[in-house]
């Protein structure tokens, strides 16, 4: 099949993607994802078994997308009407891995990212505040505390609707930054899915947290703290 050029579907949902016809398929229109999520306009892969092996997506906007499978093919092992994120101005290849099973490998994607939020009490952490780098995350709360306050984790669910291109052992560094000087202290807890592990889930004023994050299952998420130290 050659080349074409698609718009991603704006309904978000595996129904409503934009059917890729072509074995190199470049997407030029998007819109911005979902507040606090990388999760974008779609698309749909070719099913598994109709002649197309493999997908080279160009994904040439400035927005995520997300890929789904055909019917009940998976992408990364993750359900095809769930999909995976793809990141913007990127590109990956799908690949047959077994019947019903596509594999995506994205291309020289970004290995690091540094956000911020900006909460100044109790607040449930989005899922774009803990993502957006395959190796290495930072998140600065760079918010005035008025007393201690817990920042609560995404769902499990959330957080894998957000990473780009996630599967079963999928990890990366996650650190929590404080950088405010307020002298009151961040809490963070858990949500649907994870399972917290280490000797504290406390983050002072000038000080920062931090562990690695696993994708365990497709339900679920693991944040082993690992170490601490002082943010200057």
């Amino acid at each position: 099949m050659p080349g074409s050029i698609i718009t991603a579907g704006t309904t978000r949902t595996q129904a409503g993607a934009t059917q890729i016809t072509a074995d190199i398929t470049t997407v030029n229109t998007s819109t911005a994802a979902t507040a606090g999520t990388n999760f974008g306009d779609g698309v749909l892969l070719p099913q598994i078994g109709s002649g197309t092996d493999r997908v080279f997506l160009i994904n040439n906007t400035a927005n995520p997308i997300q890929v789904y499978g055909y019917g009940s093919d998976t992408v990364n092992g993750v359900a095809a009407a769930t999909g995976v994120a793809m990141p913007a101005n990127s590109s990956a290849t799908f690949i047959e891995a077994n019947p019903g099973a596509w594999q995506c490998l994205l291309d020289s994607p970004q290995m690091a990212a540094y956000n911020t939020n900006s909460a100044t009490a109790s607040t449930t952490l989005t899922a774009a505040n803990v993502t957006g780098g395959e190796a290495s995350v930072d998140l600065n709360l760079t918010g005035t505390l008025g007393g201690a306050a817990n920042a609560q984790l995404p769902t499990v669910a959330n957080l894998l609707q957000s990473l780009f291109g996630p599967a079963v052992g999928s990890s990366y560094r996650l650190r929590i930054i404080k950088s405010s000087a307020d002298g009151n202290a961040w809490t963070i807890t858990t949500n649907t899915g994870w399972t917290l592990s280490g000797p504290t889930q406390t983050i002072a004023s000038g000080t920062w947290l931090e562990g690695v994050v696993t994708v365990t299952s497709l339900t679920a998420a693991t944040w082993q703290t690992t170490a601490r130290g002082t943010f200057t």
